[in-house]
């Protein structure tokens, strides 16, 4: 599962952390972490 480490505690757990610390960043994103939009149009 890929990891987002989005606020710097998690960073900070991430880099200096336990592997179980860090394993415990591994859940599902918050749905306003991640915002998919369509590409833009580029103009001819």
């Amino acid at each position: 599962m890929p990891v987002l480490l989005i606020t710097p505690a998690d960073v900070d757990q991430w880099l200096t952390g336990s592997m179980d610390e860090a394993l415990k960043l591994q859940k599902p994103a918050p749905d306003k972490a991640i915002v998919v939009q369509p590409p833009e149009k580029k103009a001819a």
